[in-house]
């Protein structure tokens, strides 16, 4: 799995969208993830937590296995955290 993002859209202070393009088994689509900052970890420990969900429909992927018994659609949820240099 890939994800490059191509904008991002800030909501407000701990909210953005960022769209971009994620590529699974050689297939490219644009996707939209919704993005939370984790105020908890921002601040003076030059530290801060994401939080981005989203749902893709794995079938555009070529994902078809045990469909249409198992969904098509998979919620995602990414938590990173990030931290300045010393």
């Amino acid at each position: 799995m890939r994800f490059l993002s191509t904008s991002v859209d800030k909501r407000d202070e701990h909210h953005a969208e960022v769209t971009g393009d994620l590529t699974m088994l050689g297939v490219t689509k644009p996707i939209s993830l919704d993005v939370e900052v984790d105020p908890k970890l921002a601040g003076a420990n030059r530290r801060v937590g994401f939080k981005a969900t989203g749902v893709i429909n794995r079938l555009d992927y070529g994902m078809s296995f045990g469909y249409p018994i198992i969904s098509d659609l998979i919620h995602l949820t990414v938590t990173t955290e990030a931290s300045a240099g010393p």
